[in-house]
C-alpha cells in the first residue's frame, strides 16, 4: 500500500476577492470560495510514507479556453513522480465545478458524465457515487471506473510545515478501476484551494500491492 502526502509549499496567485467576499457568502460558502479558478501555480512538497526525502508536484490553473465547444479551465499537473504531465479540463457552472476530460501524453480522453469536483451547494456527506467511462479521442482506449466523492468535514484544520489553514473543506475521493483502488483525501482552504493532500493506492489482492 502506498501512503503519499502533499503539502502546500509555495503559492503564487491572484485572489479575486477578500475577507469581505467570504463574509458576504454567509455560512453557506460555495465552490468558488474553496476552489478558486483564477490563473495561478501551486507547488507542493510530497512525502511517501516509509521513505526518506521528498519530491515536488505542481498544479497550474490556466486561462479559460474552448474545448469541444465548451468553455473549460485547464488544470495542469506535473511533478517528479508523475510520468506524464496531465491536464484536467474543468467546467465551471452555476451547479459547481466539474471534471469533463483529461489529457495525458498528448491524448485527450473524455468522460461519459460530468464528475463534480465540488458542488456549488456544499453539504456534508456523499455527493457523487457512479460508474464512469473514460474514452480516448482516437477510440483506442476505454477505462471504466467507479468514482465516489464525499465531504468529510466543512470546518476542518489542515496543519502543514508551512502554516495552519482553518475553515477547510475535507474532501474524499475514491476511484476503483478493476482491483485497483485509489483513495485521495484533500483539504481546501477558503480563497486558496488545495493545501494538503493524502493519497493511498492499493490492490484488492493482499499479495499484489502496488505503489504509484
Amino acid at each position: 500500500m502506498k501512503y503519499f502526502m502533499c503539502l502546500l509549499l509555495i503559492v503564487f496567485l491572484y485572489i479575486a476577492g477578500s475577507e469581505a467576499a467570504i463574509a458576504a457568502a454567509d455560512t453557506q460558502l460555495g465552490s468558488d470560495i474553496y476552489y478558486p479558478l483564477t490563473p495561478r501555480t501551486m507547488t507542493f512538497e510530497c512525502h511517501q510514507k516509509g521513505t526518506v526525502g521528498s519530491n515536488t508536484r505542481q498544479i497550474a490553473i490556466l486561462n479559460p479556453r474552448i474545448q469541444d465547444g465548451v468553455k473549460v479551465i485547464p488544470s495542469v499537473i506535473s511533478g517528479d513522480n508523475i510520468k506524464y504531465t496531465t491536464t484536467r479540463f474543468l467546467q465551471h457552472t452555476s451547479d459547481g465545478i466539474f471534471l469533463i476530460a483529461l489529457q495525458a501524453g498528448g491524448i485527450i480522453s473524455r468522460f461519459n458524465v460530468k464528475i463534480p469536483i465540488l458542488n456549488a451547494q456544499i453539504n456534508k456527506g456523499k455527493y457523487f457515487d457512479s460508474d464512469v467511462t473514460l474514452t480516448s479521442a482516437d477510440g483506442n482506449s476505454t477505462f471504466k471506473s467507479h468514482y465516489t466523492y464525499s465531504v468529510e468535514d466543512t470546518n476542518g484544520v489542515a496543519k502543514t510545515p508551512y502554516g495552519q489553514f482553518s475553515n477547510c473543506l475535507k474532501i474524499k475521493c475514491i476511484t476503483q478501476t478493476g482491483d485497483k483502488v485509489n483513495e485521495v483525501t484533500y483539504w481546501l482552504a477558503p480563497q486558496v484551494g488545495a493545501v494538503k493532500n493524502i493519497e493511498v493506492s492499493k490492490s484488492s489482492h493482499a499479495n499484489d500491492i502496488t505503489e504509484t
